[in-house]
């Protein structure tokens, strides 16, 4: 019934749609892994983009000032991309939008790479009014948290702290109710604290 209802739901939109998004990491391609030259899903990103509609590939990673660390996920797709000389018309349909809303890039000129859009070309008058210190004591929070979590739960983590993020990699083996426990226990405190920056938390996976 799901599958029928999705393919209804996919002929009702279509006359009408000018934006598709996607998930990066378990939904193109698997977890930690890139975007290969032979993946079926390149084919079709490049048909959507050909027929007039904008694909953009929402994920969790988040590498400021680092567009070849994005570039590595989705090497694959950036070379077709590049072999096949797109017009811009049709470059400038692929958007990849980072650290869940904190980083936006689109393809270079030449199709076989990736550019930081300025953030005064896209971020809107909410995003614009976060302010660093405020980010920073959020990201405070989260980390103590994340450490008294982990603590609790008697799992070793290793911490890495980026400008808009926080997070963990357990060095032992756990299971993925763990990761849950600590994850949702952390949303549960940063929401009592009520901080001023929409945030979010989540369980990575494995």
């Amino acid at each position: 019934l799901r599958h029928i209802l999705n393919i209804a739901q996919v002929h009702g939109i279509a006359p009408h749609l000018k934006l598709t998004t996607f998930d990066a990491d378990g939904t193109l391609y698997a977890d930690g892994a890139h975007m290969a030259h032979d993946d079926e899903m390149v084919r079709r990103i490049i048909d959507l983009m050909c027929a007039g509609v904008h694909v953009a590939i929402v994920t969790a990673a988040g590498y400021p000032d680092e567009p070849e660390r994005f570039e590595e996920r989705f090497r694959g797709l950036l070379d077709v991309v590049g072999r096949l000389g797109l017009d811009s018309a049709i470059t400038d349909r692929f958007h990849i939008m980072g650290g869940e809303c904190n980083y936006l890039l689109r393809l270079d000129r030449g199709g076989s790479g990736l550019a930081f859009v300025p953030d005064a070309e896209w971020k809107s008058s909410a995003l614009a009014t976060w302010r660093e210190d405020d980010v920073g004591r959020l990201l405070d929070d989260a980390e103590a948290l994340l450490r008294r979590a982990a603590a609790r739960l008697r799992l070793p983590v290793r911490i890495t702290r980026k400008p808009r993020a926080v997070g963990v990699t357990p060095t032992a083996h756990t299971i993925y109710e763990v990761l849950e426990d600590l994850a949702l226990s952390v949303r549960a405190e940063l929401q009592l604290a009520k901080h001023c920056v929409p945030h979010c938390c989540f369980n990575g996976g494995n």
